[in-house]
């Protein structure tokens, strides 16, 4: 695909989003959202490590409200797969987001995956989870790609909401209301799936 057709699909892409959502989070997290097309390398600085990383197709870096899509790898990639990336990298964008400050330690909520920082170290709690329904969300939408990423994370997800009501998944999900769903899940299986993606 070419980075003009890249920029196309973003911005018909980012229409379809705020309406197909709109009953869950507000128009106006949408808009300041912009693509940002560019070459990758091991010395270009980001405050997301993922920049450095030649093989990465795309991340959301929320300082920055934009979704990076890696040039370098812009022609090896297909329509459908550039699709289902963008797709995710949008709900990332969506997320709910939460920053809370307690004694010693500073946690970043987005979605249902947190990060705990404190002097001595940082823990990601349920990273593979907020991949997982992301992906599962994005594959509802643009259909399961081989090659994409998270689909591991997304199938194990998809046997744990088997029973979950959409709508129910989505308003949760958009609210970060982690808790509550972690209670539905126990309440309808015995949580070892759950724990896969911790």
């Amino acid at each position: 695909m070419s980075e003009e057709n890249l920029v196309k699909t973003f911005y018909r892409l980012k229409k379809e989003i705020a309406q197909e959502y709109k009953k869950y989070i507000q128009p106006s997290k949408v808009k300041p959202i912009k693509l940002e097309v560019l070459g990758f390398n091991k010395t270009k600085y980001s405050s997301y490590p993922y920049q450095r990383l030649r093989n990465i197709p795309a991340f959301y870096e929320h300082e920055k409200r934009a979704i990076i899509f890696n040039k370098n790898l812009l022609k090896f990639l297909n329509k459908q797969l550039i699709l289902n990336i963008l797709y995710h990298e949008f709900l990332h964008a969506i997320s709910f987001r939460s920053i809370s400050r307690k004694t010693g330690k500073t946690i970043l909520r987005s979605g249902f995956y947190a990060q705990e920082f404190s002097a001595k170290r940082k823990r990601d709690i349920f990273k593979k989870l907020n991949e997982g329904i992301i992906q599962y969300f994005t594959n509802k939408k643009t259909g399961k790609i081989k090659n994409a990423g998270y689909q591991k994370e997304a199938k194990i997800l998809t046997k744990i909401v088997k029973n979950l009501d959409e709508e129910l998944l989505k308003k949760l999900f958009f609210k970060g209301k982690i808790e509550e769903f972690k209670k539905i899940v126990l309440k309808n299986s015995d949580g070892n799936l759950l724990k896969k993606l911790a």
